[in-house]
């Protein structure tokens, strides 16, 4: 889990701050993928490392499977499939196509191709847990109109200038505190239209 939080900000596609980032900025799959590359990288290096010191004398060398799970058969000709439009999605995103388009026309292949019956995936989406974050949006959105967003932007932009390492550093504080407040997507969408007053 740890891993998969951090490697999702490598791409713009990794998570939906990160979509929203990329859909208020403008910048490209490619780009994105050049500047935030290395640091997820770097922060699944260090969290391997982590993992193994923890953890390394309490895993089992060998994990045994149950008798469906060893037995599975795997369908070749869906597995194929899947493959290869992930494959032709990906490559859509570093040809610089719109990101929601290419996806949405790559689910839509599969929909087609692999007609399934729904209602085994539509049983274990967490609905409670969807109509939370509709509700958060809605709360943070008003919280937008009040005006305080806006005025506490003013007062703090002359102690958040990016371009310096001390005010790179209170903005991450900041941004980090305030995620774990109202969660990482509606604080992007709060901050995201100040961001070009920060320098």
């Amino acid at each position: 889990a740890t891993s998969a939080n951090i490697g999702s900000s490598a791409t713009l596609v990794g998570n939906p701050q990160n979509m929203i980032i990329g859909s208020m900025s403008g910048i490209g799959f490619s780009s994105f993928l050049m500047e935030a590359g290395p640091a997820a990288g770097l922060g699944l290096l260090i969290n391997l490392l982590l993992l193994w010191v923890y953890y390394r004398k309490k895993m089992p060398e060998h994990f045994p499977l149950d008798e469906e799970t060893e037995g599975a058969a795997v369908n070749r000709p869906r597995l194929y499939l899947v493959l290869f439009v992930a494959l032709g999605v990906i490559t859509g995103f570093f040809a610089g196509f719109h990101m929601g388009y290419t996806t949405l026309a790559g689910v839509m292949v599969l929909v087609i191709i692999d007609r399934k019956d729904p209602r085994a995936i539509f049983s274990v989406v967490d609905w409670p847990l969807l109509v939370f974050f509709c509700c958060l949006f809605i709360v943070v959105a008003g919280l937008a109109s009040t005006g305080v967003v806006e005025r506490a932007w003013k007062a703090s932009v002359p102690y958040l200038i990016i371009s310096e390492a001390e005010g790179l550093a209170i903005f991450s504080v900041l941004m980090t505190i305030g995620s774990n407040l109202v969660s990482n997507v509606p604080m992007v969408l709060l901050a995201g239209p100040h961001i070009n007053e920060l320098g």
